[in-house]
């Protein structure tokens, strides 16, 4: 875990994930930050993004539109003061829509299983699999030269990633 005051790893072959309350984290490695189901109101960011507003997220990735996942007005203001691509279902997307220029928003749905983003200093491919909790969760396979990771916030129904 990152320590308050820490420094993001300059090393592509080190990787710090940060936990940042509930089901939220902060990945980083080399030049690629993401982070997942952030709750900036709850979890202020300068307690888990070192340096921020400036040393922000190239991608956020949202699992589902619930309350404890997702804050329209947190990820909206994030993604406008770093630039950060979001990542989300179609129903967060549409929340989104009235608040971020379309190119920075990324609608993934069952039938769109997949599709590459291109993160600021480097390639990733992100997968997102359909997955039980409510309606419309994602969950994410993210790959980056060197890592893969996967997040699957509150999945019910971990049979259907046995493929």
């Amino acid at each position: 875990m990152m320590a308050n005051g820490a420094q993001p790893v300059a090393d592509a072959r080190k990787m710090v994930v940060t936990s940042i309350g509930n089901a939220g984290f902060v990945v980083t490695s080399g030049t690629v930050r993401l982070v997942f189901d952030p709750l900036i109101s709850m979890f202020p960011m300068d307690q888990w993004i070192p340096g921020s507003p400036c040393a922000g997220p190239d991608i956020v990735l949202i699992t589902h539109d619930h309350w404890d996942h997702f804050d329209v007005s947190d990820v909206a203001e994030l993604a406008k003061r770093t630039g950060a691509s979001v990542v989300g279902s179609g129903a967060v997307a549409n929340k989104l829509a009235r608040l971020l220029p379309a190119g920075q928003i990324i609608a993934q749905e069952p039938s769109e299983r997949g599709g590459p983003v291109e993160a600021r200093g480097g390639d990733i491919s992100i997968t997102t699999f359909r997955t039980l909790h409510g309606q419309r969760h994602n969950s994410y396979r993210v790959e980056w030269p060197g890592f893969r990771i996967f997040h699957d916030g509150d999945n019910e129904h971990t049979e259907c990633l046995d493929r």
